[in-house]
């Protein structure tokens, strides 16, 4: 099926007491997106009415994604995307420069769809920021995609504006400050095959709120991880005179999971699957903590849909205070059992999804710490020593540190 529409892409400027904009056309792009091969036409396009209030990209250009080919795009650019072409999806570039008509005022972005297209197909488009502008004609864009973060999903109708599904906040999605004259901002514009496509997994909030630790910024985005359907893990600590500075934050699933080391019946599944999302956060000074964008672009997006269930992600089972005390003064009940403390802490602690052996592991943890770092037998045998309680040991035959019995 072919989607075939041609799209008034502006930011209009929605204050009503600020003097209207200067009037100018507005860049058209054709929207191209397939499962099958087809050819389109295109035609001529006015600006929507009331132009007057809506400023035209500076720059519109047609970018490859599976060489990273920027092509100069003068009359219209195809955005296609299909799951048969090899990866050989078209994307659009676009970059807004904010003139000085727009200080002070309200700018939103809109998409506008004329009377006389025939869309068909999904009818959707999926709008990301750009890390950076296009830099031009080029035959490949290093370091790659500059795609950033997910700005929403965008449903194409015939003669008017496209209407968004979702969209993240905050973003020009929604009407916002618009920005001071001169600032550029770049968006990429991505087609949507027909077969169901969930959202992207968006990207927390950057540089978002000060935090006053890398312990309260950490809970934060693992917080906004377990509300999107992914887990985190806090690595790559450094350190400068002898105060921790820098983490990242990186996806649970980052790097590629380990070759099996054995021929056992049973193989250990892994949840990596080669993920490269990743956050940095910094101390830019004593209690300020923020995030940053890595500089790489390849870190900025995940290669993974969102989980079925928040129970997949150790960081979303972490074992706080609050479920310690509940389950160590529930574990007192003599015979109780593991099911029965995980309904208990259910039952108190709703927003937590602690699993069985979560319970299991948080009991032997309590019982470490309250035996003093030994295990529960150890710590027997340690109390038959100081009291000098005679005894008898039984080891395994053929492995002398494994335990058997004890009388």
């Amino acid at each position: 099926m072919l989607l075939k529409a041609i799209l008034a892409t502006a930011i209009t400027a929605t204050s009503a007491v600020a003097a209207p904009l200067e009037a100018r056309d507005v860049t058209t792009v054709t929207v191209t997106a397939t499962e099958c091969s087809g050819s389109t036409t295109t035609p001529k396009l006015s600006p929507p009415s009331g132009s007057s209030s809506y400023f035209s990209p500076s720059d519109t250009w047609q970018y490859s994604v599976h060489n990273g080919a920027i092509a100069a795009a003068p009359n219209f650019v195809e955005i296609y995307k299909s799951t048969g072409n090899g990866g050989k999806d078209q994307s659009a570039l676009v970059t807004f420069t904010y003139p000085v008509a727009a200080k002070g005022r309200q700018c939103q972005l809109e998409f506008h769809l004329p009377a006389e297209a025939s869309p068909a197909g999904s009818k959707k488009i999926q709008v990301f920021s750009s890390n950076k502008p296009a830099p031009g004609p080029t035959s490949s864009w290093a370091p790659g995609n500059q795609r950033g973060n997910h700005v929403g999903t965008l449903s194409v109708v015939a003669g008017g504006a496209a209407t968004w599904d979702s969209a993240q906040k905050p973003s020009l999605a929604f009407k916002t400050p618009c920005k001071a004259p001169g600032t550029v901002e770049a968006f990429e514009f991505v087609g949507q095959s027909s077969s169901p496509t969930p959202d992207p997994i968006p990207n927390p909030p950057i540089p978002g709120d000060a935090a006053p630790s890398a312990e309260v910024l950490f809970n934060w985005v693992n917080t906004f991880a377990k509300d999107h359907g992914f887990g985190i893990v806090r690595r790559n600590a450094y350190s400068y005179k002898g105060r921790k500075i820098r983490y990242s934050f990186q996806c649970d699933r980052f790097r590629e999971p380990r070759p099996a080391e054995g021929v056992g019946i049973r193989q250990r599944k892994s949840r990596k699957c080669g993920c490269k999302w990743m956050v940095v956060a910094e101390a830019l000074e004593e209690g300020k903590w923020l995030l940053r964008q890595h500089s790489n672009p390849e870190h900025s997006q995940h290669n993974h849909g969102r989980s079925i269930g928040t129970s997949a992600h150790p960081s979303h089972r972490r074992l706080t205070t609050a479920i310690r005390a509940t389950i160590e003064s529930t574990s007192r009940r003599v015979g109780i059992l593991a099911r029965d403390v995980r309904a208990v802490v259910r039952e108190q602690h709703p927003e937590s999804v602690f699993t069985q052996r979560d319970i299991y592991n948080a009991r032997s943890l309590i019982n470490y710490d309250k035996f003093d770092k030994y295990t529960s037998t150890a710590a027997l045998i340690k109390l038959f020593d100081e009291r000098e309680i005679p005894y008898l040991v039984k080891w395994v035959d053929d492995n002398p540190e494994r335990l058997l019995g004890l009388v």
